[in-house]
């Protein structure tokens, strides 16, 4: 048995196995390139897989694994004419106590994303909103590789009686007080997504070791 037949049968390959390429190399080593004659036909055969392997991926023949893992949560903008409703965020750092933020939630991973906002809203508020309309997204990467992504809704449809949770205080902020309200994690920054068109996302990048934030059109 020749030395390329035990290779083939040590390495489970089969006779078809790239036999061009395999001819190609032989003749190599026939033609006098002494870097093949000084080579296992084994050691040969691995470089030839790698080589085979690396054009495949660059040429799409092989599928890369593109999924990231996500974690998604809901924001939602409940107005009316004259008011937004705010929610005075519970168990924050020093920093940021008596910060007001939109409410949300995370989304449950048997709901669909408009059963989630809907649902979060009543536990946070204690109004029942009818036809959210999606605006945009927050997003970051976080040190993990996750991307935390935010999902923008806003209506102006509900029903029902206003109800703290334990995530915190909900109220009516008059329009005229948002400019001096304690606004905190960007919300002035996603009421241009919510009440424009001139935005869609609010992203977050990591610039000399700190997460800058931008909106994007």
């Amino acid at each position: 048995m020749s030395a390329w037949h035990q290779v083939y049968r040590t390495e489970g390959l089969s006779h078809s196995f790239h036999a061009d390429a395999v001819l190609v190399l032989l003749a190599a080593a026939s033609a006098g390139y002494r870097i093949f004659a000084e080579m296992s036909p084994a050691l040969i055969l691995s470089c030839l897989c790698v080589i085979i392997s690396n054009n495949e991926m660059m040429n799409g023949a092989v599928k890369m694994d593109r999924s990231s893992k996500i974690e998604l949560t809901n924001m939602c903008l409940i107005y009316d004419d004259k008011r937004v409703l705010v929610q005075e965020k519970q168990g924050l750092k020093e920093k940021y106590k008596g910060g007001l933020v939109f409410p949300g939630g995370h989304v449950e991973p048997d709901e669909s994303l408009l059963d989630s906002v809907i649902c979060e809203m009543k536990e946070e508020t204690g109004l029942t909103i009818h036809n959210p309309q999606p605006c945009g997204f927050k997003d970051w990467i976080l040190e993990d590789g996750t991307r935390y992504i935010v999902l923008l809704y806003k209506t102006d449809h509900f029903e029902g009686e206003l109800k703290s949770s334990e995530e915190g205080r909900v109220f009516w902020l008059d329009r005229s007080e948002i400019e001096n309200a304690n606004l905190i994690w960007n919300m002035r920054e996603l009421m241009q997504i919510f009440e424009t068109d001139s935005f869609s996302e609010f992203f977050f990048r990591i610039q000399n070791g700190s997460y800058k934030g931008q909106l994007l059109g």
